[in-house]
């Protein structure tokens, strides 16, 4: 009869460690995987979120006759700072330009969230996550309305997900930001200074971070 080997205790070990091993692997490559699809996701989620609202900021700086305000700069980081406030219908004394149609005026407000941070701290100091922009529309000419409570309620939420960063942290004028053009600016009262330069960062509070940055140049057609 043929003497029959089978294997020895080393070689089973030796096989089950390896196999181990590739487990191991496999498993990490499944999370790492699964981490950058998730952060892919949430970059995509950022930037629909951002290409909507920038959307809606277009449509209405289009229908826009006047702009009676810019924030010119980062909003301050309280309760409800204005951000931009324009007018349709409207001539820069207020008065109508259609006399047969209504007159509308469009804030734009943010407020900052001041909550800690749950994962990575936010960057530069003073920054804060968690903010949200609101659009009101009132049905009349407004030229001193502001961001009270009662224009920032749930329904007029237009953006979230919004990051404070003030002017001194290193990052231009700061975020969000709604700024008259430099090049815009002359001594001239009567001048067309009708670009606005808006800056935008969305950044959710995760690890890894997740943020996206967006920033656009519009022209107003009377000026402000």
């Amino acid at each position: 009869m043929k003497n029959k080997k089978g294997f020895t205790l080393t070689e089973i070990l030796l096989a089950v460690m390896i196999v181990g091993l590739i487990g191991i692997a496999l498993a990490s490559l499944t999370r790492a995987a699964a981490r950058e699809a998730g952060v892919g996701r949430s970059k995509i989620m950022l930037r629909n979120h951002l290409s909507s609202f920038m959307r809606t900021l277009r449509l209405d700086l289009a229908q826009a006759s006047y702009v009676s305000h810019v924030s010119n700069g980062a909003a301050s980081c309280s309760s409800g700072s204005l951000l931009l406030r324009m007018h349709t219908n409207t001539d820069r004394s207020g008065a109508k330009i259609i006399s047969a149609e209504g007159q509308k005026t469009v804030l734009y407000c943010h407020k900052c969230s001041t909550a800690a941070a749950t994962f990575p701290p936010v960057m530069p100091s003073g920054s804060y996550r968690g903010g949200t922009i609101y659009r009101k529309v009132i049905s009349s000419y407004n030229s001193s309305a502001s961001c009270s409570s009662g224009n920032m309620a749930a329904s007029d939420v237009v953006l979230s997900n919004v990051k404070y960063i003030p002017k001194s942290g290193g990052f231009g004028e700061g975020s969000p930001a709604f700024i008259i053009n430099p090049y815009a600016r002359t001594n001239d009262a009567n001048s067309m200074k009708s670009i606005i330069n808006v800056q935008l960062i969305t950044e959710l509070d995760s690890r890894p971070v997740v943020n996206d940055v967006i920033k656009e140049t519009f022209a107003v057609p009377i000026g402000f």
